[in-house]
């Protein structure tokens, strides 16, 4: 199957754009250091994959959302240590307000972790979509474990791909 693929498109070519190639486009490049949700907007737009980039936009929502939550119970337990220990309030009170501190806490931790897993697969996929568009050396194995090494690389070199076959693409025209 993957002779076949291969004889299809022709042999993969090597990125134009290295991993850490980041700061070739240091304007690229600072925005995805603090704002790596809008490089992955629009890596999934240029390729595409709106349905990602829906599902991408409401991964972050949730897991902004999530951390939200995770802070205010955890401040809602920190003020029941406090209570408990100065022997402040109702202690009835207090036990009541900890379980709803503790189910918080593990809803909004279990919430962070399964948005942070799909924003990590759409990741991938952007990967794995320009990989074969450009018909790009690789395989799943390597796109797995660049995003995970560094996702903030990974978006670097995707976008400074696409900006080099889009200019590629000018050129042949």
């Amino acid at each position: 199957m993957g002779d076949e693929k291969e004889s299809l498109r022709g042999k993969p070519k090597s990125w134009s754009a290295d991993l850490f190639g980041c700061f070739s486009n240091p304007l690229w490049c600072f925005i995805t250091t603090f704002l790596p949700c809008v490089t992955s907007i629009r890596i999934g737009l240029r390729l595409g994959m709106i349905t990602s980039v829906v599902i991408f936009v409401i991964a972050l929502f949730v897991f902004s959302s999530c951390e939200t939550m995770t802070s205010g119970f955890a401040s809602t337990y920190n003020r029941y240590q406090r209570r408990k220990k100065l022997n402040i309030g109702d202690e009835e009170d207090n036990e009541y307000k900890l379980g709803i501190a503790i189910t918080g806490l593990t809803v909004s931790m279990v919430g962070l972790l399964l948005a942070t897993i799909v924003i990590a697969v759409i990741q991938f996929r952007y990967r794995r979509a320009v990989r074969l568009k450009y018909n790009l050396t690789g395989s799943d194995t390597t796109d797995v474990l660049f995003t995970c090494l560094c996702v903030e690389c990974s978006l670097c070199q995707l976008n400074n791909q696409q900006d080099y076959e889009d200019a590629a693409e000018v050129m042949r025209r």
